[in-house]
């Protein structure tokens, strides 16, 4: 298990493996939505789980 930085509004901190991502922003981050409400973010270079990133790049192709 791979856990985020606490989101900087409710400080829940997200299992990277679990996440449903939206997408890759500027290939540099994977985005997704907190419980909260709010949009989160992880590097990709930084802490990420592969498997996170290939499920986001999943969600960019299949928007195209």
């Amino acid at each position: 298990m791979t856990k985020s930085i606490p989101c900087a509004k409710c400080a829940q901190e997200d299992d990277l493996e679990t996440v449903n991502p939206l997408g890759i922003h500027m290939d540099k981050a994977v985005l997704w939505n907190c419980r909260c409400g709010s949009t989160r973010a992880v590097s990709v270079i930084d802490h990420t789980a592969q498997e996170l990133v290939r499920k986001a790049m999943a969600m960019d192709e299949m928007r195209d």
